[in-house]
């Protein structure tokens, strides 16, 4: 952290334009790792102060004792409509900021195998609008899952399924 932060030949750092930090993502639930992202972004805002927005790993919900200025979260396999708003608002709750990461892979939802696109996109704009009643931003997960990039989305190649998914 301190190296990103440390000055260069011909470079300043500018922490004070960074609005936030997410250390990692999906912060992992082995023994200790909430501890260090406490530390991290204690660190942060101490030294630098900059914000810090957790993201746990799905589906756990906010963890009260750890710094968090914010979260980001995703909850790919949370399929019940009403059981997403309930995690979501789990987030709202704490009162900081939230910015929820919706699924916009398409057919390579390894979460959902069994959805066609139709119900894929239904299943996507639902969260939207939740979203959307509060008042929040979001994040789109969409890379394709034969390349793992944003590229083939836009590549002339895609086919027309994918294409029209895009669209």
């Amino acid at each position: 952290i301190d190296a990103f932060f440390a000055p260069g030949e011909e470079v300043k750092p500018c922490p004070e334009k960074i609005f936030a930090v997410t250390p990692c993502e999906e912060n992992i639930t082995w023994a200790g790792q909430l501890e260090v992202q406490d530390a991290i972004a204690k660190h942060l805002k101490s030294k630098y102060g900059v914000k810090t927005y957790q993201w746990l790993t799905e589906p756990m919900k906010p963890v009260l004792g750890i710094q968090a200025d914010g979260w980001v979260f995703d909850a790919y396999c949370i399929t019940d409509p009403l059981a997403f708003r309930s995690h979501l608002e789990s987030f709202i709750l704490t009162g900081v900021p939230v910015v929820p990461c919706l699924w916009g892979s398409g057919k390579w939802c390894r979460y959902h195998t069994k959805k066609t696109w139709d119900e894929l996109t239904r299943f996507t704009l639902e969260r939207m609008d939740m979203c959307r009643a509060f008042d929040l931003p979001l994040v789109m997960f969409s890379v394709d899952g034969k390349m793992g990039s944003v590229g083939v989305w836009s590549s002339q190649n895609a086919d027309a399924e994918d294409q029209a998914y895009r669209e």
